[in-house]
């Protein structure tokens, strides 16, 4: 692959998980998690995400995408 320009661009979106609702403070939002807990829940909605955000891969507590 040739660094230029028509290298792919790849995006990071960083993943927090929740209880419930969506929180309106800031620092309820997330809470401890583990990298495990994180593949269960992106194995479990890897659809719904595409529906979303198209093709992806994940790593950690980050989705990538092009």
């Amino acid at each position: 692959m040739k660094i230029g320009q028509n290298a792919p661009q790849i995006y990071q979106y960083p993943l927090n998980l929740f209880q419930g609702e969506v929180p309106t403070d800031l620092e309820d939002m997330s809470y401890k998690f583990t990298p495990l807990e994180v593949s269960k829940v992106v194995d479990r909605e890897t659809k719904r995400i595409e529906l979303l955000i198209g093709k992806f891969i994940y790593s950690g507590f980050n989705i990538w995408t092009t």
